[in-house]
């Protein structure tokens, strides 16, 4: 019986994340993506051990880099122009803008010309591996036109095919120096409440260890955590998706963090949904009996 009502929520939760999606592409059919045959190797808000990820990589085939949709040049940085400059971080890059947003693409090449206005089929550049980058690829960065808080891209661009839901792996507490790992249905003794870790990731192909879109958590059934990688807002000099930072929904690189918990004396039931942009939902149940020490 509880695994039927497990799969039922689970297919409720399917449904609603799949209309959600729909209305999105309905309204946004005008965008494409810079690149053609998309590969998706980094997505919007992911752990960089100590900051988010601001935006998402891409790599193709093909290098050659396009605007989202037609736009004016706002600004660009290349070192065919700029030869005595010092390069930064995001290397050779582009800035246009748009109706509603503005677009950014990062780690280009070098270039020989450019033009102050674009259309979504003209050509920026090619995508390279100028500036801190680990390989040949495009970042896109989205942004509201009025604000300047980042856009998750996946929101907005033509829906990518992905059919894996994402992997909910082990749980664990950070104590001092240490990470222990926890077994569903073991036994522990807790001085404080600890934030409670959990390792989430995403497979669109193979291999891929993506961040998710969004994570909801129900202890003992009332759900205590839930945060949306929709949106990046800087407030006080400090970057926060879902009114959070960095240190309140990750630990390092490999964990989700649920900071929120307090534990009771006993057996403790958490319920972790995990969803991916293209609707796909996990969910995976942890029990832990907790003896309190405090």
């Amino acid at each position: 019986m509880k695994k039927y009502r497990m799969a039922q929520m689970v297919k409720k939760e399917r449904i609603l994340m799949y209309v959600s999606l729909i209305i999105l592409a309905v309204s946004n059919l005008s965008f494409n993506w810079p690149v053609q045959n998309i590969r998706i190797t980094s997505t919007f808000g992911e752990s960089r051990t100590d900051h988010f990820h601001d935006g998402i990589d891409l790599i193709s085939f093909d290098s050659r880099v396009s605007p989202i949709a037609d736009g004016n040049l706002l600004y660009f940085w290349n070192s065919n122009f700029f030869p005595f400059d010092q390069e930064t971080g995001s290397g050779n890059f582009a800035v246009l803008n748009h109706k509603d947003y503005k677009s950014v693409y990062i780690h280009l090449d070098r270039i020989e010309s450019f033009q102050p206005e674009y259309t979504s089929g003209s050509i920026i550049g090619r995508f390279a591996n100028s500036g801190r980058s680990y390989g040949n690829h495009v970042h896109l960065g989205i942004f509201d036109k009025d604000t300047w808080s980042s856009v998750n891209a996946l929101e907005i661009m033509p829906a990518v095919s992905d059919e894996r839901p994402p992997v909910i792996g082990y749980f664990a507490l950070h104590i001092g120096e240490d990470y222990i790992i926890l077994n569903s249905n073991s036994k522990i003794r807790l001085t404080k409440n600890y934030p409670l870790l959990v390792q989430i990731f995403d497979e669109i192909n193979p291999g891929d260890r993506l961040g998710i879109f969004s994570m909801k958590v129900l202890m003992n059934g009332e759900q205590i955590y839930d945060v949306k990688f929709d949106r990046m807002k800087s407030e006080k000099r400090t970057l926060k998706i879902s009114d959070r930072t960095f240190d309140e929904i990750f630990d390092g690189k490999d964990y989700y963090k649920i900071p929120v918990v307090k534990y009771q004396q006993g057996i403790n039931t958490f319920d972790v949904y995990a969803y991916d942009y293209a609707g796909n939902v996990s969910l995976k149940q942890f029990i832990v009996d907790v003896n309190l020490d405090m």
